[in-house]
């Protein structure tokens, strides 16, 4: 019996329990009486070799439990893998649905989330700091940074290439050429080297949804694009002007003629500006919502959290349109005027080149030393001289151009960092502070129950999920134990 039960003469494999059964003096005991005996048995030589886990009623529970349970996970492991599942399944739906709303804490603790990871997300599309949440490797739109430096970009462009009416003559091997080119399609007058370099089109196509598209519909100008193409060139258009505002000034030119010239010189501007302007609201608007799409999965709560927004969004939309209008009407209406020294800088540019380009056609000889320089008479310079009439008509082009330069890239500054970046990124009211724990803050309990109350729909579904997942949780249990 001990080499069975010691295992050197059994030939199974799971081996062998010792028990000790009642005997006929004591077959009326107790149960507890019956294991103490069974106790004091193995106590006793030869039975103290048994090995604990092998004598007695108890180890051999212990060991049809295990058996049991060994048989029961290698048959039912696809059984356990589904209820794994199923409970996965059941957290995700909870999750989507987000936590229970049928208090006003419980629905104002769930807004608060929704606006918590808003602003969270949207400090990192600010930064374009696009590597913190996987959301931006799959949503261009939600690459804010990205988007709003690309629509800055062009539209510095475009006013370098078509803000202007006419084009300006350009500077040439230290001379200056005509334009006889009227529409601004070619490359800027002087500019620099980086001012020259060619326009790159945007790299994220964003599109706008109609419904989005049709929330803005009063908010946007959608200005309609000028036609009123001028056909002279700059030199024909200033020389008429000039003498059409002839009165009876000698030598000197009719004060009120510059700032005409310059105000009909901008006259593309405005739809340049407020076209851009368009352009970022929409961008910054498809960017809001594609991101409460994203931190709101619930449709329903989503659509009346919208609805609640979109109010002060187009408020704070307005305020960056009505900024943008007073800068442009700072250019059309108001008066000529600079304290930057670039203006003087580049009017003496533009004075030099032209006497250079006279004096380059007078006779000259060049000297022997090392600088081969160019040597004139001094009576051939004092003949170099042009009409009254076209004296004035190079003034007033040098002077428009040289302010005009300065004047585009000044207000391009002030469109980007006013407009856009202050009014539309980065003020505390502004369209991407709208959705904030703030607001959530602020809502009374009726608007915390018109947004995020859960019906009666969602309530039974809630409860059914839940009970389902208390159910397959004890099934885990039981095939853990």
């Amino acid at each position: 019996v001990l080499d069975l039960v010691l295992g050197s003469g059994g030939r199974f494999g799971l081996g062998y329990t010792m028990i000790c059964n009642r005997s006929q003096s004591n077959f009326n005991v107790c149960l507890a009486e019956r294991n103490k005996l069974e106790k004091t048995l193995f106590q006793t030589e030869p039975w103290t070799v048994v090995p604990h886990d092998r004598a007695g009623i108890d180890a051999l529970k212990n060991r049809l439990n295990k058996l049991l349970v060994d048989l029961t996970r290698e048959n039912f492991r696809d059984v356990a893998a589904d209820i794994d599942q199923a409970v996965g399944s059941c957290h995700e739906r909870l999750q989507a649905m987000g936590p229970e709303r049928s208090s006003n804490a419980e629905q104002r603790g769930y807004l608060l989330g929704i606006a918590t990871s808003f602003q969270y997300l949207t400090s990192h599309a600010l930064d374009a700091y696009y590597g913190r949440d996987a959301v931006f490797a799959s949503h261009d739109e939600l690459r804010l940074a990205t988007v709003i430096k690309e629509l800055q970009e062009d539209f510095s462009t475009t006013m370098r290439l078509k803000g202007h009416t006419r084009e300006f003559w350009r500077s040439k091997n230290g001379g200056l050429v005509g334009a006889n080119r009227v529409v601004n399609q070619t490359e800027p007058s002087d500019d620099s080297d980086l001012e020259n370099s060619p326009r790159q089109e945007s790299r994220l196509l964003l599109t706008v949804d109609s419904e989005r598209r049709s929330e803005l519909r009063r908010t946007l100008s959608n200005l309609k694009k000028p036609m009123d193409i001028p056909r002279d060139n700059i030199d024909t258009w200033i020389r008429r002007e000039y003498n059409r505002s002839k009165g009876f000034e000698i030598g000197t030119i009719n004060p009120s003629l510059l700032p005409a010239l310059y105000h009909e010189q901008i006259r593309y501007w405005r739809y340049h500006t407020m076209e851009h302007i368009d352009r970022v609201i929409e961008a910054t608007h498809s960017f809001i919502f594609s991101l409460l799409r994203h931190v709101c999965p619930d449709v329903a709560i989503r659509d009346r959290l919208w609805a609640r927004l979109l109010g002060p969004l187009l408020l704070s939309y307005d305020k960056a349109i009505a900024h943008a209008k007073l800068l442009l009407e700072i250019e059309e209406l108001g008066n000529m005027r600079t304290l930057n020294h670039y203006f003087a800088v580049t009017l003496k540019k533009l004075r030099h080149s032209r006497m250079q380009k006279r004096l380059e056609n007078s006779p000259s000889w060049r000297t022997q030393d090392d600088k081969k320089e160019a040597l004139l008479r001094l009576s051939d310079v004092l003949n170099v001289h042009i009409s009254n009439e076209d004296q004035a008509v190079e003034d007033l082009h040098d002077i428009l151009q040289s302010y005009y330069k300065l004047a585009r890239k000044q207000f391009v500054d002030a469109v980007s960092k006013g407009v856009v970046d202050y009014y539309l990124l980065t003020v505390s009211d502004g369209p991407l502070r709208v959705c904030s724990p703030q607001l959530i803050g602020m809502l009374s309990d009726k608007e915390l129950d018109e947004i995020a109350e859960e019906n009666a729909e969602s309530a039974a579904e809630r409860a059914h999920i839940v009970r389902r997942l208390k159910s397959l949780e004890a099934g885990q249990e039981a095939f853990k134990t």
